[in-house]
């Protein structure tokens, strides 16, 4: 018997590149599930507050409206809070003028409105905690000993506009706090500036424009000497 080694040779290929395209359809269709699908890298890090929680700026110090290139006694009183949280400075003291000498002669009746000889002080809340947590600030006023009768603090900070207290007297608007509009201090805790539920770290300023001390009617007060004083107090309102 003969064999045609042409058609056998023939054949062979033909056998060949079937098994080959029968090998290459096979590894296109593998699917493999990855292992492992997902991993993890740890990322760390500890962090901490900047030293007293941050800066501490002074406000500025108001003018003496009787002594304006003098040297002003009655300044604003820093606190240097030693954390992220507190009472950054308040007016150092409040007097009426000639308070060292006679005094302020009193009107027969009515109202009468002594002014203080540092009119335009301020206050100011540090609040570097980096939190949402909302806060507020209320003023009373006590008198110590001797009552006088009807008598308030009020102020004209006409918007109640507080500010962010930038150091070396730089001052910048912010909707993070709001303050109380032409302030009145009874002795009743009355709210001067409140912060709202938002991240804050930085120092909120309230002008306290025209600080003045307000008899409801002098005709009902006795001459003398009165000494009092405002409480400041700053609480979070969570």
């Amino acid at each position: 018997m003969k064999f045609n080694k042409t058609a056998m040779l023939g054949t062979a290929t033909v056998l060949a590149l079937t098994l080959l395209g029968a090998g290459t359809a096979f590894a296109a269709g593998a699917d493999y599930q990855a292992d492992p699908e997902e991993t993890q890298t740890p990322v760390q890090t500890k962090l901490f507050l900047p030293e007293n929680g941050g800066t501490n700026p002074d406000p500025v110090n108001p003018t003496d409206p009787s002594d304006p290139d003098g040297t002003n006694p009655d300044e604003n009183k820093p606190n240097n809070p030693t954390g992220p949280f507190g009472i950054a400075y308040q007016p150092d003291l409040w007097q009426t003028s000639e308070f060292d000498n006679k005094g302020i002669e009193l009107q027969e009746s009515g109202e009468q409105v002594l002014k203080f000889t540092n009119p335009d002080s301020r206050v100011g809340v540090k609040d570097k905690t980096r939190q949402d947590t909302p806060w507020s600030l209320t003023a009373k006023l006590q008198w110590d000993g001797k009552q006088l009768p009807g008598a308030t603090i009020t102020t004209a900070n006409a918007d109640g506009k507080v500010q962010i207290n930038k150091g070396s007297q730089q001052y910048e608007d912010t909707d993070k706090a709001e303050g109380t509009a032409n302030l009145e201090i009874n002795n009743d805790a009355e709210e001067v500036m409140k912060g709202k539920n938002v991240q804050h770290n930085a120092t909120y300023d309230y002008k306290l424009t025209d600080a003045s001390l307000k008899i409801a009617d002098a005709g009902a007060v006795e001459e003398g000497t009165y000494k009092g004083h405002v409480t400041w107090n700053l609480a979070q309102t969570i």
